[in-house]
């Protein structure tokens, strides 16, 4: 009872709903300025960063570069527990060591300054932060076993050991898990629907990135799909 009160009858001075890497970092900073801070997330924290794209996908670039592996499945151990030790930092018992409230629930606005979480209690505050996420939405295909149509949520579990490796839009992530996966020896093809890849970015840097594709073996095929 002591705690629910502490919780929930009191507001806060921000609340922050998601906590992926950006965001997470602002519910600190916000605390570390003697804001009341609450952060709500669900499910991980950090999200796409630490989980499924940037943290899995350099720590194999760099395991790749070593030479201390010659398969996929032995580099992807090694990722998942480089990983592992970022993912026990960013616990909530961890980040509420910073001085801010973490809820582990959804969050579902009220009104305006009042959202509702932990069945139907509510927290409130003057300012709201939204930060959304995405997630990624799995091809289906007739004749394809569902267990080979990966996304970047589930492609650095794999314990098994592949060759070939097709990668459907050439934007962020894609790029990243395609020189990822080809600097441990899987041969890889990017299938992208506009005229380059990374289109939001000056043309330039596609220029770049497809040049060193190229020369890394990664096939590239554009305006396509």
């Amino acid at each position: 009872i002591i705690i629910y009160k502490k919780i929930f009858m009191k507001e806060f001075d921000v609340i922050v709903i998601w906590a992926w890497s950006g965001w997470l970092t602002v519910s600190i900073w916000l605390a570390s300025a003697w804001k009341k801070v609450a952060l709500v997330e669900k499910w991980l924290i950090g999200w796409d960063c630490t989980n499924f794209w940037c943290v899995p996908s350099k720590a194999l670039i760099n395991i790749a570069s070593s030479g201390k592996y010659d398969n996929v499945k032995d580099a992807l151990k090694e990722v998942r527990s480089r990983r592992q030790k970022i993912q026990d930092e960013e616990t909530p018992e961890e980040i509420e060591k910073y001085g801010l409230k973490v809820i582990k629930w959804t969050a579902k606005f009220i009104s305006k300054n009042t959202i509702q979480v932990w069945d139907k209690k509510q927290i409130s505050a003057k300012n709201i932060v939204i930060a959304t996420w995405s997630h990624a939405v799995p091809y289906s295909v007739k004749w394809l076993n569902k267990k080979d149509i990966l996304t970047n949520e589930t492609i650095f579990e794999l314990e098994e050991n592949i060759k070939n490796l097709v990668v459907i839009w050439g934007w962020y992530i894609g790029c990243e898990l395609a020189e990822s996966f080809a600097s441990i020896w899987v041969n890889v093809t990017i299938i992208q629907r506009n005229l380059r890849l990374i289109p939001r970015e000056e043309k330039e840097s596609s220029e770049v990135i497809e040049k060193d594709f190229r020369s890394k073996g990664v096939k590239i095929y554009t305006n396509s799909t």
